[in-house]
């Protein structure tokens, strides 16, 4: 059953947003989507009007959720953030280690670092840098084994990766 305010929307609408799928949750139909193109035109102007008139010559303030892959985050971001808290006192900041994509949309956060630029929505996005992932070892385990020269030579030498079938995005792989 579809929560009130839902199908009171739908009733006034006088058209199906959403479909109940059978693992309980709730799926957006053709319309649901054509609908939330106009939510989101209308959350971004009211956001850019609230910026603009709100807290004139006062001090920042509010609540702010960041979703960030989890390395990037504890790594880099954390020590930013609190960086960013001691001067901006009155903002406090949730760190959010996501695997996958957030949907801004829903709220789940505010601004989200992630590996892949998002495919659909209104989105202001930039990217941050390239990089790529390489084989790390201590000093000591590289003058204890024999070196590692040819993707062959992994074969002679345990080492900690993803799990292909696990990871949350292909270019981890």
């Amino acid at each position: 059953m579809l929560f009130p305010r839902s199908r009171a929307l739908e009733d006034a609408l006088g058209t199906l947003l959403f479909d109940k799928s059978c693992s309980g949750g709730f799926l957006l139909m053709a319309e649901g989507q054509r609908l939330l193109g106009f939510v989101d035109s209308m959350e971004t102007t009211v956001q850019s009007a609230t910026e603009q008139i709100a807290n004139t010559g006062h001090a920042l303030s509010g609540h702010v959720r960041v979703g960030s892959t989890e390395g990037f985050g504890c790594f880099f971001l954390a020590p930013q953030l609190a960086r960013f808290q001691d001067a901006q006192p009155n903002i406090s900041i949730d760190l959010l280690p996501v695997p996958h994509f957030v949907s801004l949309s829903k709220r789940e956060a505010d601004i989200a670092v992630t590996l892949e630029r998002p495919e659909q929505g209104q989105y202001v996005y930039t990217k941050l840098c390239d990089y790529r992932l390489q084989l790390y070892a201590t000093a000591e385990y590289l003058e204890t084994y024999a070196p590692i020269r040819t993707t062959d030579d992994l074969r002679q030498h345990r080492f900690a990766s993803y799990i292909d079938d696990l990871a949350f995005n292909y270019e981890l792989l």
